[in-house]
């Protein structure tokens, strides 16, 4: 690998490390990190939706340390006792919305 391409991945992972570390300080645990505000959403009825993502992309970025705690956060935090309504569903995910409306009607 070039000196050019080392610089690239140097800088992919910077950013991800800096992403990372406003999410973790303003939002951990929340589904997702409002960067204006500072403060988390929970579309997904806060089951944590952003740790879940990010835990393969902070392993291959060799972010070892942001992945232990996400784990952690994972282990001992994440429940799925929590039921999001289905109008909060994104517009983007029709899955999701779909197998959230098949739930409720089963129950």
């Amino acid at each position: 690998m070039g000196a050019r391409a080392r610089s690239k991945c140097a800088a992919v992972v910077a950013a991800a490390r800096h992403a990372w570390a406003g999410y973790e300080a303003h939002a951990m645990g929340a589904d997702e990190l409002q960067p204006l505000t500072r403060r988390g959403k929970d579309p997904f009825g806060g089951l944590g939706a952003t740790v879940v993502d990010a835990l393969d992309t902070l392993w291959m970025l060799g972010l070892r340390a942001e992945f232990g705690r996400a784990r952690d956060w994972v282990a001992d935090a994440l429940s799925f006792d929590r039921r999001a309504p289905v109008k909060q569903a994104p517009v983007a995910e029709p899955r999701i919305a779909s197998a959230t409306e098949s739930q409720s009607q089963d129950v």
